[in-house]
């Protein structure tokens, strides 16, 4: 398979004509959120897994989101959670992804130690 096939492969028309769709002068941008969640007091891998699976499942549900944790996976007491959204404008993006943080405080199962929110085209 050549690069050209394989760039336009499944797309009429080819992916690299995307005024056909008109798509032309739109802009998709990905908002993504980087989040160090602290968990005090638990004891074991299994309490923590538990614990960020039940967080990560209630931030899915909500804000119909892409959620996994990223980073610190054997660690007991932190882990590094990973959020991403497709939108078209930067500022909606920032704020929803600033919400899921905010949500993520209220739920009580962990506290925000850090988090970095990134938009990019």
């Amino acid at each position: 398979m050549t690069d050209d096939e394989r760039t336009t492969r499944g797309w009429p028309g080819g992916y690299r004509d995307p005024g056909r769709f008109g798509w032309s002068g739109e802009t998709m941008l990905v908002g993504i959120l980087q989040v160090r969640l602290d968990l005090p007091g638990v004891r074991s891998l299994k309490e923590k897994r538990s614990i960020v699976r039940r967080l990560l499942s209630r931030v899915k549900e909500h804000f119909e989101i892409s959620a996994a944790e990223v980073a610190h996976m054997d660690l007991w007491n932190t882990s590094g959670l990973g959020f991403a959204m497709v939108g078209n404008e930067a500022g909606p993006l920032q704020s929803r992804l600033r919400e899921v943080v905010s949500f993520i405080e209220r739920e009580h199962l962990g506290a925000v130690a850090d988090y970095r929110v990134e938009v990019i085209a």
